[in-house]
């Protein structure tokens, strides 16, 4: 089984949009995830013309393209009404910029209790169900896939344990929603973890990020420097006949490069070397 291999860069403006596809096209990844955000992105300010450019710049370059969508302050969850519905808003915006980028997958994370939702957590799940299930819908309308991302363990997070990866996506009920499956949150609840994801929900994996921690908190370490194993991560995604693509979360370009070339080297240990687009 051959993999993909992404870049999706964190926490930094050294790289403007286009720049950081440049640096990764240089680098040898396959495709990019972009971040629908700061500091790749300041709100509002991506023009139809700015799209277009980044449409053909992808094209020459031959990287696939998916996004990540905003996730700053937003929240499918929020008890409070006008904050959701800008929620929602600045969602469908994200999906929005992916149809015209040529992409057809945007990861969402799936929402947190606030402080009410907190007190009432069903209330505060079901708001989130019926706000993916308007974005789901509104994402179908563009051919766009929808990954909604497991969490870190918290007392605010939705969305954390395997079982409630399943139901969360189930709930939804719709074709077009899957799983980003974070390999270092799920790490972070142990190796087993991982394999639960990966066996309750593998034909509804979109997409992996990969990123390292000490099993203790979520600390996006490049690959190799925490203590998740990979190569057993990879091993069970090839069993179970899972090939969705795996993106790299660094917090620098030069994490980006290790984790790209640690990759690399269990990829070719275990015979599944990155696989050309088709």
């Amino acid at each position: 089984m051959k993999f993909k291999k992404g870049a999706r860069y964190l926490f930094t403006k050294e790289y403007d949009l286009e720049g950081f596809m440049e640096f990764a096209s240089g680098q040898g990844f396959d495709f990019v995830q972009l971040g629908y955000e700061a500091p790749l992105k300041w709100v509002g300010e991506i023009s139809k013309d700015r799209r277009k450019r980044i449409r053909a710049l992808a094209q020459s370059l031959g990287l696939q393209v998916c996004v990540h969508s905003v996730a700053n302050g937003v929240n499918v969850a929020w008890t409070n009404s006008r904050m959701r519905e800008e929620s929602l808003r600045q969602i469908k915006e994200a999906i929005e910029f992916t149809r015209d980028v040529a992409a057809d997958l945007i990861t969402v994370h799936p929402g947190w209790k606030d402080m009410y939702g907190y007190r009432y957590p069903d209330e505060a799940y079901a708001l989130a169900i019926e706000g993916h299930g308007e974005v789901a819908d509104f994402a179908a309308n563009h051919g766009v896939r929808i990954g909604v991302e497991n969490m870190p363990p918290g007392w605010t997070s939705l969305c954390v344990e395997p079982k409630e990866a399943k139901a969360m996506i189930e709930d939804i009920g719709r074709e077009n929603v899957g799983l980003t499956l974070d390999v270092g949150h799920a790490g972070i609840l142990g190796a087993e973890t991982i394999d639960e994801f990966i066996t309750a929900l593998n034909d509804k994996i979109f997409i992996v990020h990969m990123h390292d921690n000490d099993r203790q908190r979520d600390q996006h370490k490049a690959l190799g420097e925490g203590a998740i194993d990979f190569d057993q991560v990879i091993g069970l995604l090839a069993q179970a006949g899972t090939n969705a693509p795996l993106c790299i979360e660094a917090k620098s370009p030069g994490d980006l490069i290790k984790g790209r070339e640690q990759l690399e080297q269990i990829l070719n240990r275990l015979g599944h070397n990155s696989a050309a687009l088709e």
